[in-house]
């Protein structure tokens, strides 16, 4: 008991010289043991606990205006919550901005948008207003030249890019890269496309995976042991009525896969 009144007289002269110390700067100090009370005559592992809160400090003068731009995404892509966490992310920064400062809201998808031109921040309210009502839809300028160039490395491999072609339900259209199955499409890649014109050539045949990773990925690429059957399980999830009970690229174990032409 003696040793322990000799921490705590020893931190309470610790703590009074801080405080005197930093008292001028308005610091406020705290120390407390991590257990208020220990057994006599035992060993027993205490922690000091020491914490500082700081202050505020005072503004003597006038910062610097700041010219802020801010570029939101509102493509089809920032569905759901992402739009929504970037609003409310842009709407933030307007909140810590002053008066003087100069900002402009820029959007875009396929095409730009000047949402909020360059100006002061002396209506925020109005700012944050045009920011919330922002909706996605549509798709931005880089997927469109990701498509673009997809459909040329198809012509390069001989694809014939004029014919859809039919799995099940699913109607595919291999020049626009894209599926459809009554109201509902459904963006496909390159690799897709591949894939499933492969499967459906050979309808009734079963595929092993060397002979479709070969035709969708190529002979020099060296893959996962996993790679086909994780990007097929990602496809089904997209392309199958039920992912689970997949009607158009069926497994068959310890071969490889299979389309059915005549399922329907």
């Amino acid at each position: 008991m003696r040793r322990i009144s000799r921490i705590l007289a020893a931190t309470f002269a610790l703590s009074l010289s801080t405080l005197a110390m930093t008292q001028a700067s308005q610091v406020a100090l705290s120390v407390a043991m991590s257990n208020p009370v220990l057994k006599s005559d035992q060993k027993q592992t205490a922690f000091l606990k020491v914490g500082l809160e700081g202050f505020r400090m005072p503004v003597t003068s006038k910062r610097v205006a700041v010219n802020v731009a801010l570029v939101l995404d509102k493509s089809g892509s920032m569905n759901g919550r992402k739009i929504e966490e970037a609003k409310q992310a842009a709407i933030q920064a307007i909140r810590r901005l002053d008066a003087n400062d100069i900002v402009s809201v820029v959007v875009y998808d396929s095409t730009v948008e000047v949402l909020v031109p360059a100006t002061k921040l002396t209506d925020k309210n109005s700012v944050c207003k045009k920011i919330a009502q922002i909706h996605p839809g549509g798709r931005t300028a880089l997927f469109a030249r990701i498509r673009a160039v997809t459909r040329r490395c198809h012509i390069a491999r001989g694809a014939d890019l004029t014919a859809s072609f039919k799995m099940d339900d699913l109607e595919i259209f291999p020049a626009e890269l894209r599926a459809s199955r009554g109201e509902q499409t459904i963006e496909l890649s390159l690799r897709d496309v591949q894939i499933l014109e492969f499967l459906h050539r050979n309808a009734g045949r079963v595929l092993d995976r060397n002979t479709i990773f070969n035709h969708a990925w190529g002979e020099d690429y060296f893959p996962n042991s996993r790679t086909l059957d994780q990007h097929i399980s990602q496809l089904r999830k997209r392309i199958e009525v039920d992912p689970k009970s997949p009607r158009i690229i069926r497994t068959v174990h310890g071969a490889g896969y299979r389309y059915e032409h005549n399922d329907v």
